[in-house]
């Protein structure tokens, strides 16, 4: 399964969200996920961001909780906001659906 986080913020918390970022991009992550990106586009609005995180089987709970903590030291950002959604492959979809391809 994959979780994948959108992170907005104004433009002008820009460079205090790039600190925060480097900060904690350079501490090892969890070993039960793979993480791709961040990823970023600017809006009228400000930046936006993605990063898509790979779980482990099994350990999505531990993966979510652990990110929702990550995330939440960014709260002291003004304008900052943060959805982490889950994202099923379309096998996994399926799954739930009782079907396969």
């Amino acid at each position: 399964m994959f979780l994948m986080a959108v992170q907005r913020w104004p433009m002008s918390a820009s460079e205090q969200v790039g600190k925060m970022a480097v900060d904690l991009l350079r501490k090892t992550p969890p070993d039960y996920y793979k993480r791709t990106g961040p990823f970023a586009t600017f809006t009228e609005e400000g930046v936006k961001s993605y990063l898509l995180y790979d779980v482990d089987d099994g350990r999505e709970g531990e993966a979510y909780r652990y990110l929702t903590d990550v995330y939440a030291t960014y709260r002291a950002v003004e304008g900052y906001s943060v959805v982490i959604e889950t994202l099923l492959s379309i096998d996994e979809a399926l799954a739930l659906l009782g079907l396969k391809l």
